[in-house]
């Protein structure tokens, strides 16, 4: 029963996904453009500063939903599933690390693009073999 409740809350994790790869190019054009102007005047931009109350929202929101995505892994440690939840972990701080080391923005941009639909499908599986498949994931690394 917990396993249902938390998959469930997986298929909302999974929509707020769809949202972070339909908007993750427009939060990289917000998130430039944010820095050059904390380079410029030296201060963060105020809500009324940024172009659009809308590229505001969408800048707020896209970090929110990745930080939601990263405690749904958490949790997801103490599922049967845990080994692919720890490897998104491992491979969310990986990449993190390795994309602030390289601070080139159109491979920064793609790499985090291609990894947001990485993730989005492995929820997509993780939820589907819970309510239906029911496979174990661990055979595959054996």
């Amino acid at each position: 029963m917990i396993g249902h409740i938390f998959y469930f809350i997986g298929i909302f994790v999974m929509i707020l996904s769809i949202y972070n790869i339909i908007n993750y190019f427009k939060y990289a054009r917000i998130k430039k453009w944010a820095n050059t102007f904390k380079k410029v005047t030296g201060k963060t931009p105020n809500i009324p500063q940024y172009p659009s109350k809308e590229d505001h929202d969408t800048f707020i929101s896209y970090p929110i939903i990745s930080y939601i995505q990263t405690i749904w892994f958490l949790l997801g440690l103490v599922s049967n599933s845990w080994y692919l939840f720890l490897t998104l972990i491992l491979t969310n701080v990986l990449f993190s690390f390795l994309l602030r080391k390289i601070n080139i923005h159109f491979i920064e941009n793609f790499v985090s693009y291609i990894f947001n639909i990485i993730k989005f499908f492995l929820i997509l599986a993780t939820i589907i073999n819970h309510f239906h498949i029911h496979y174990d994931w661990l055979i595959l690394f054996r």
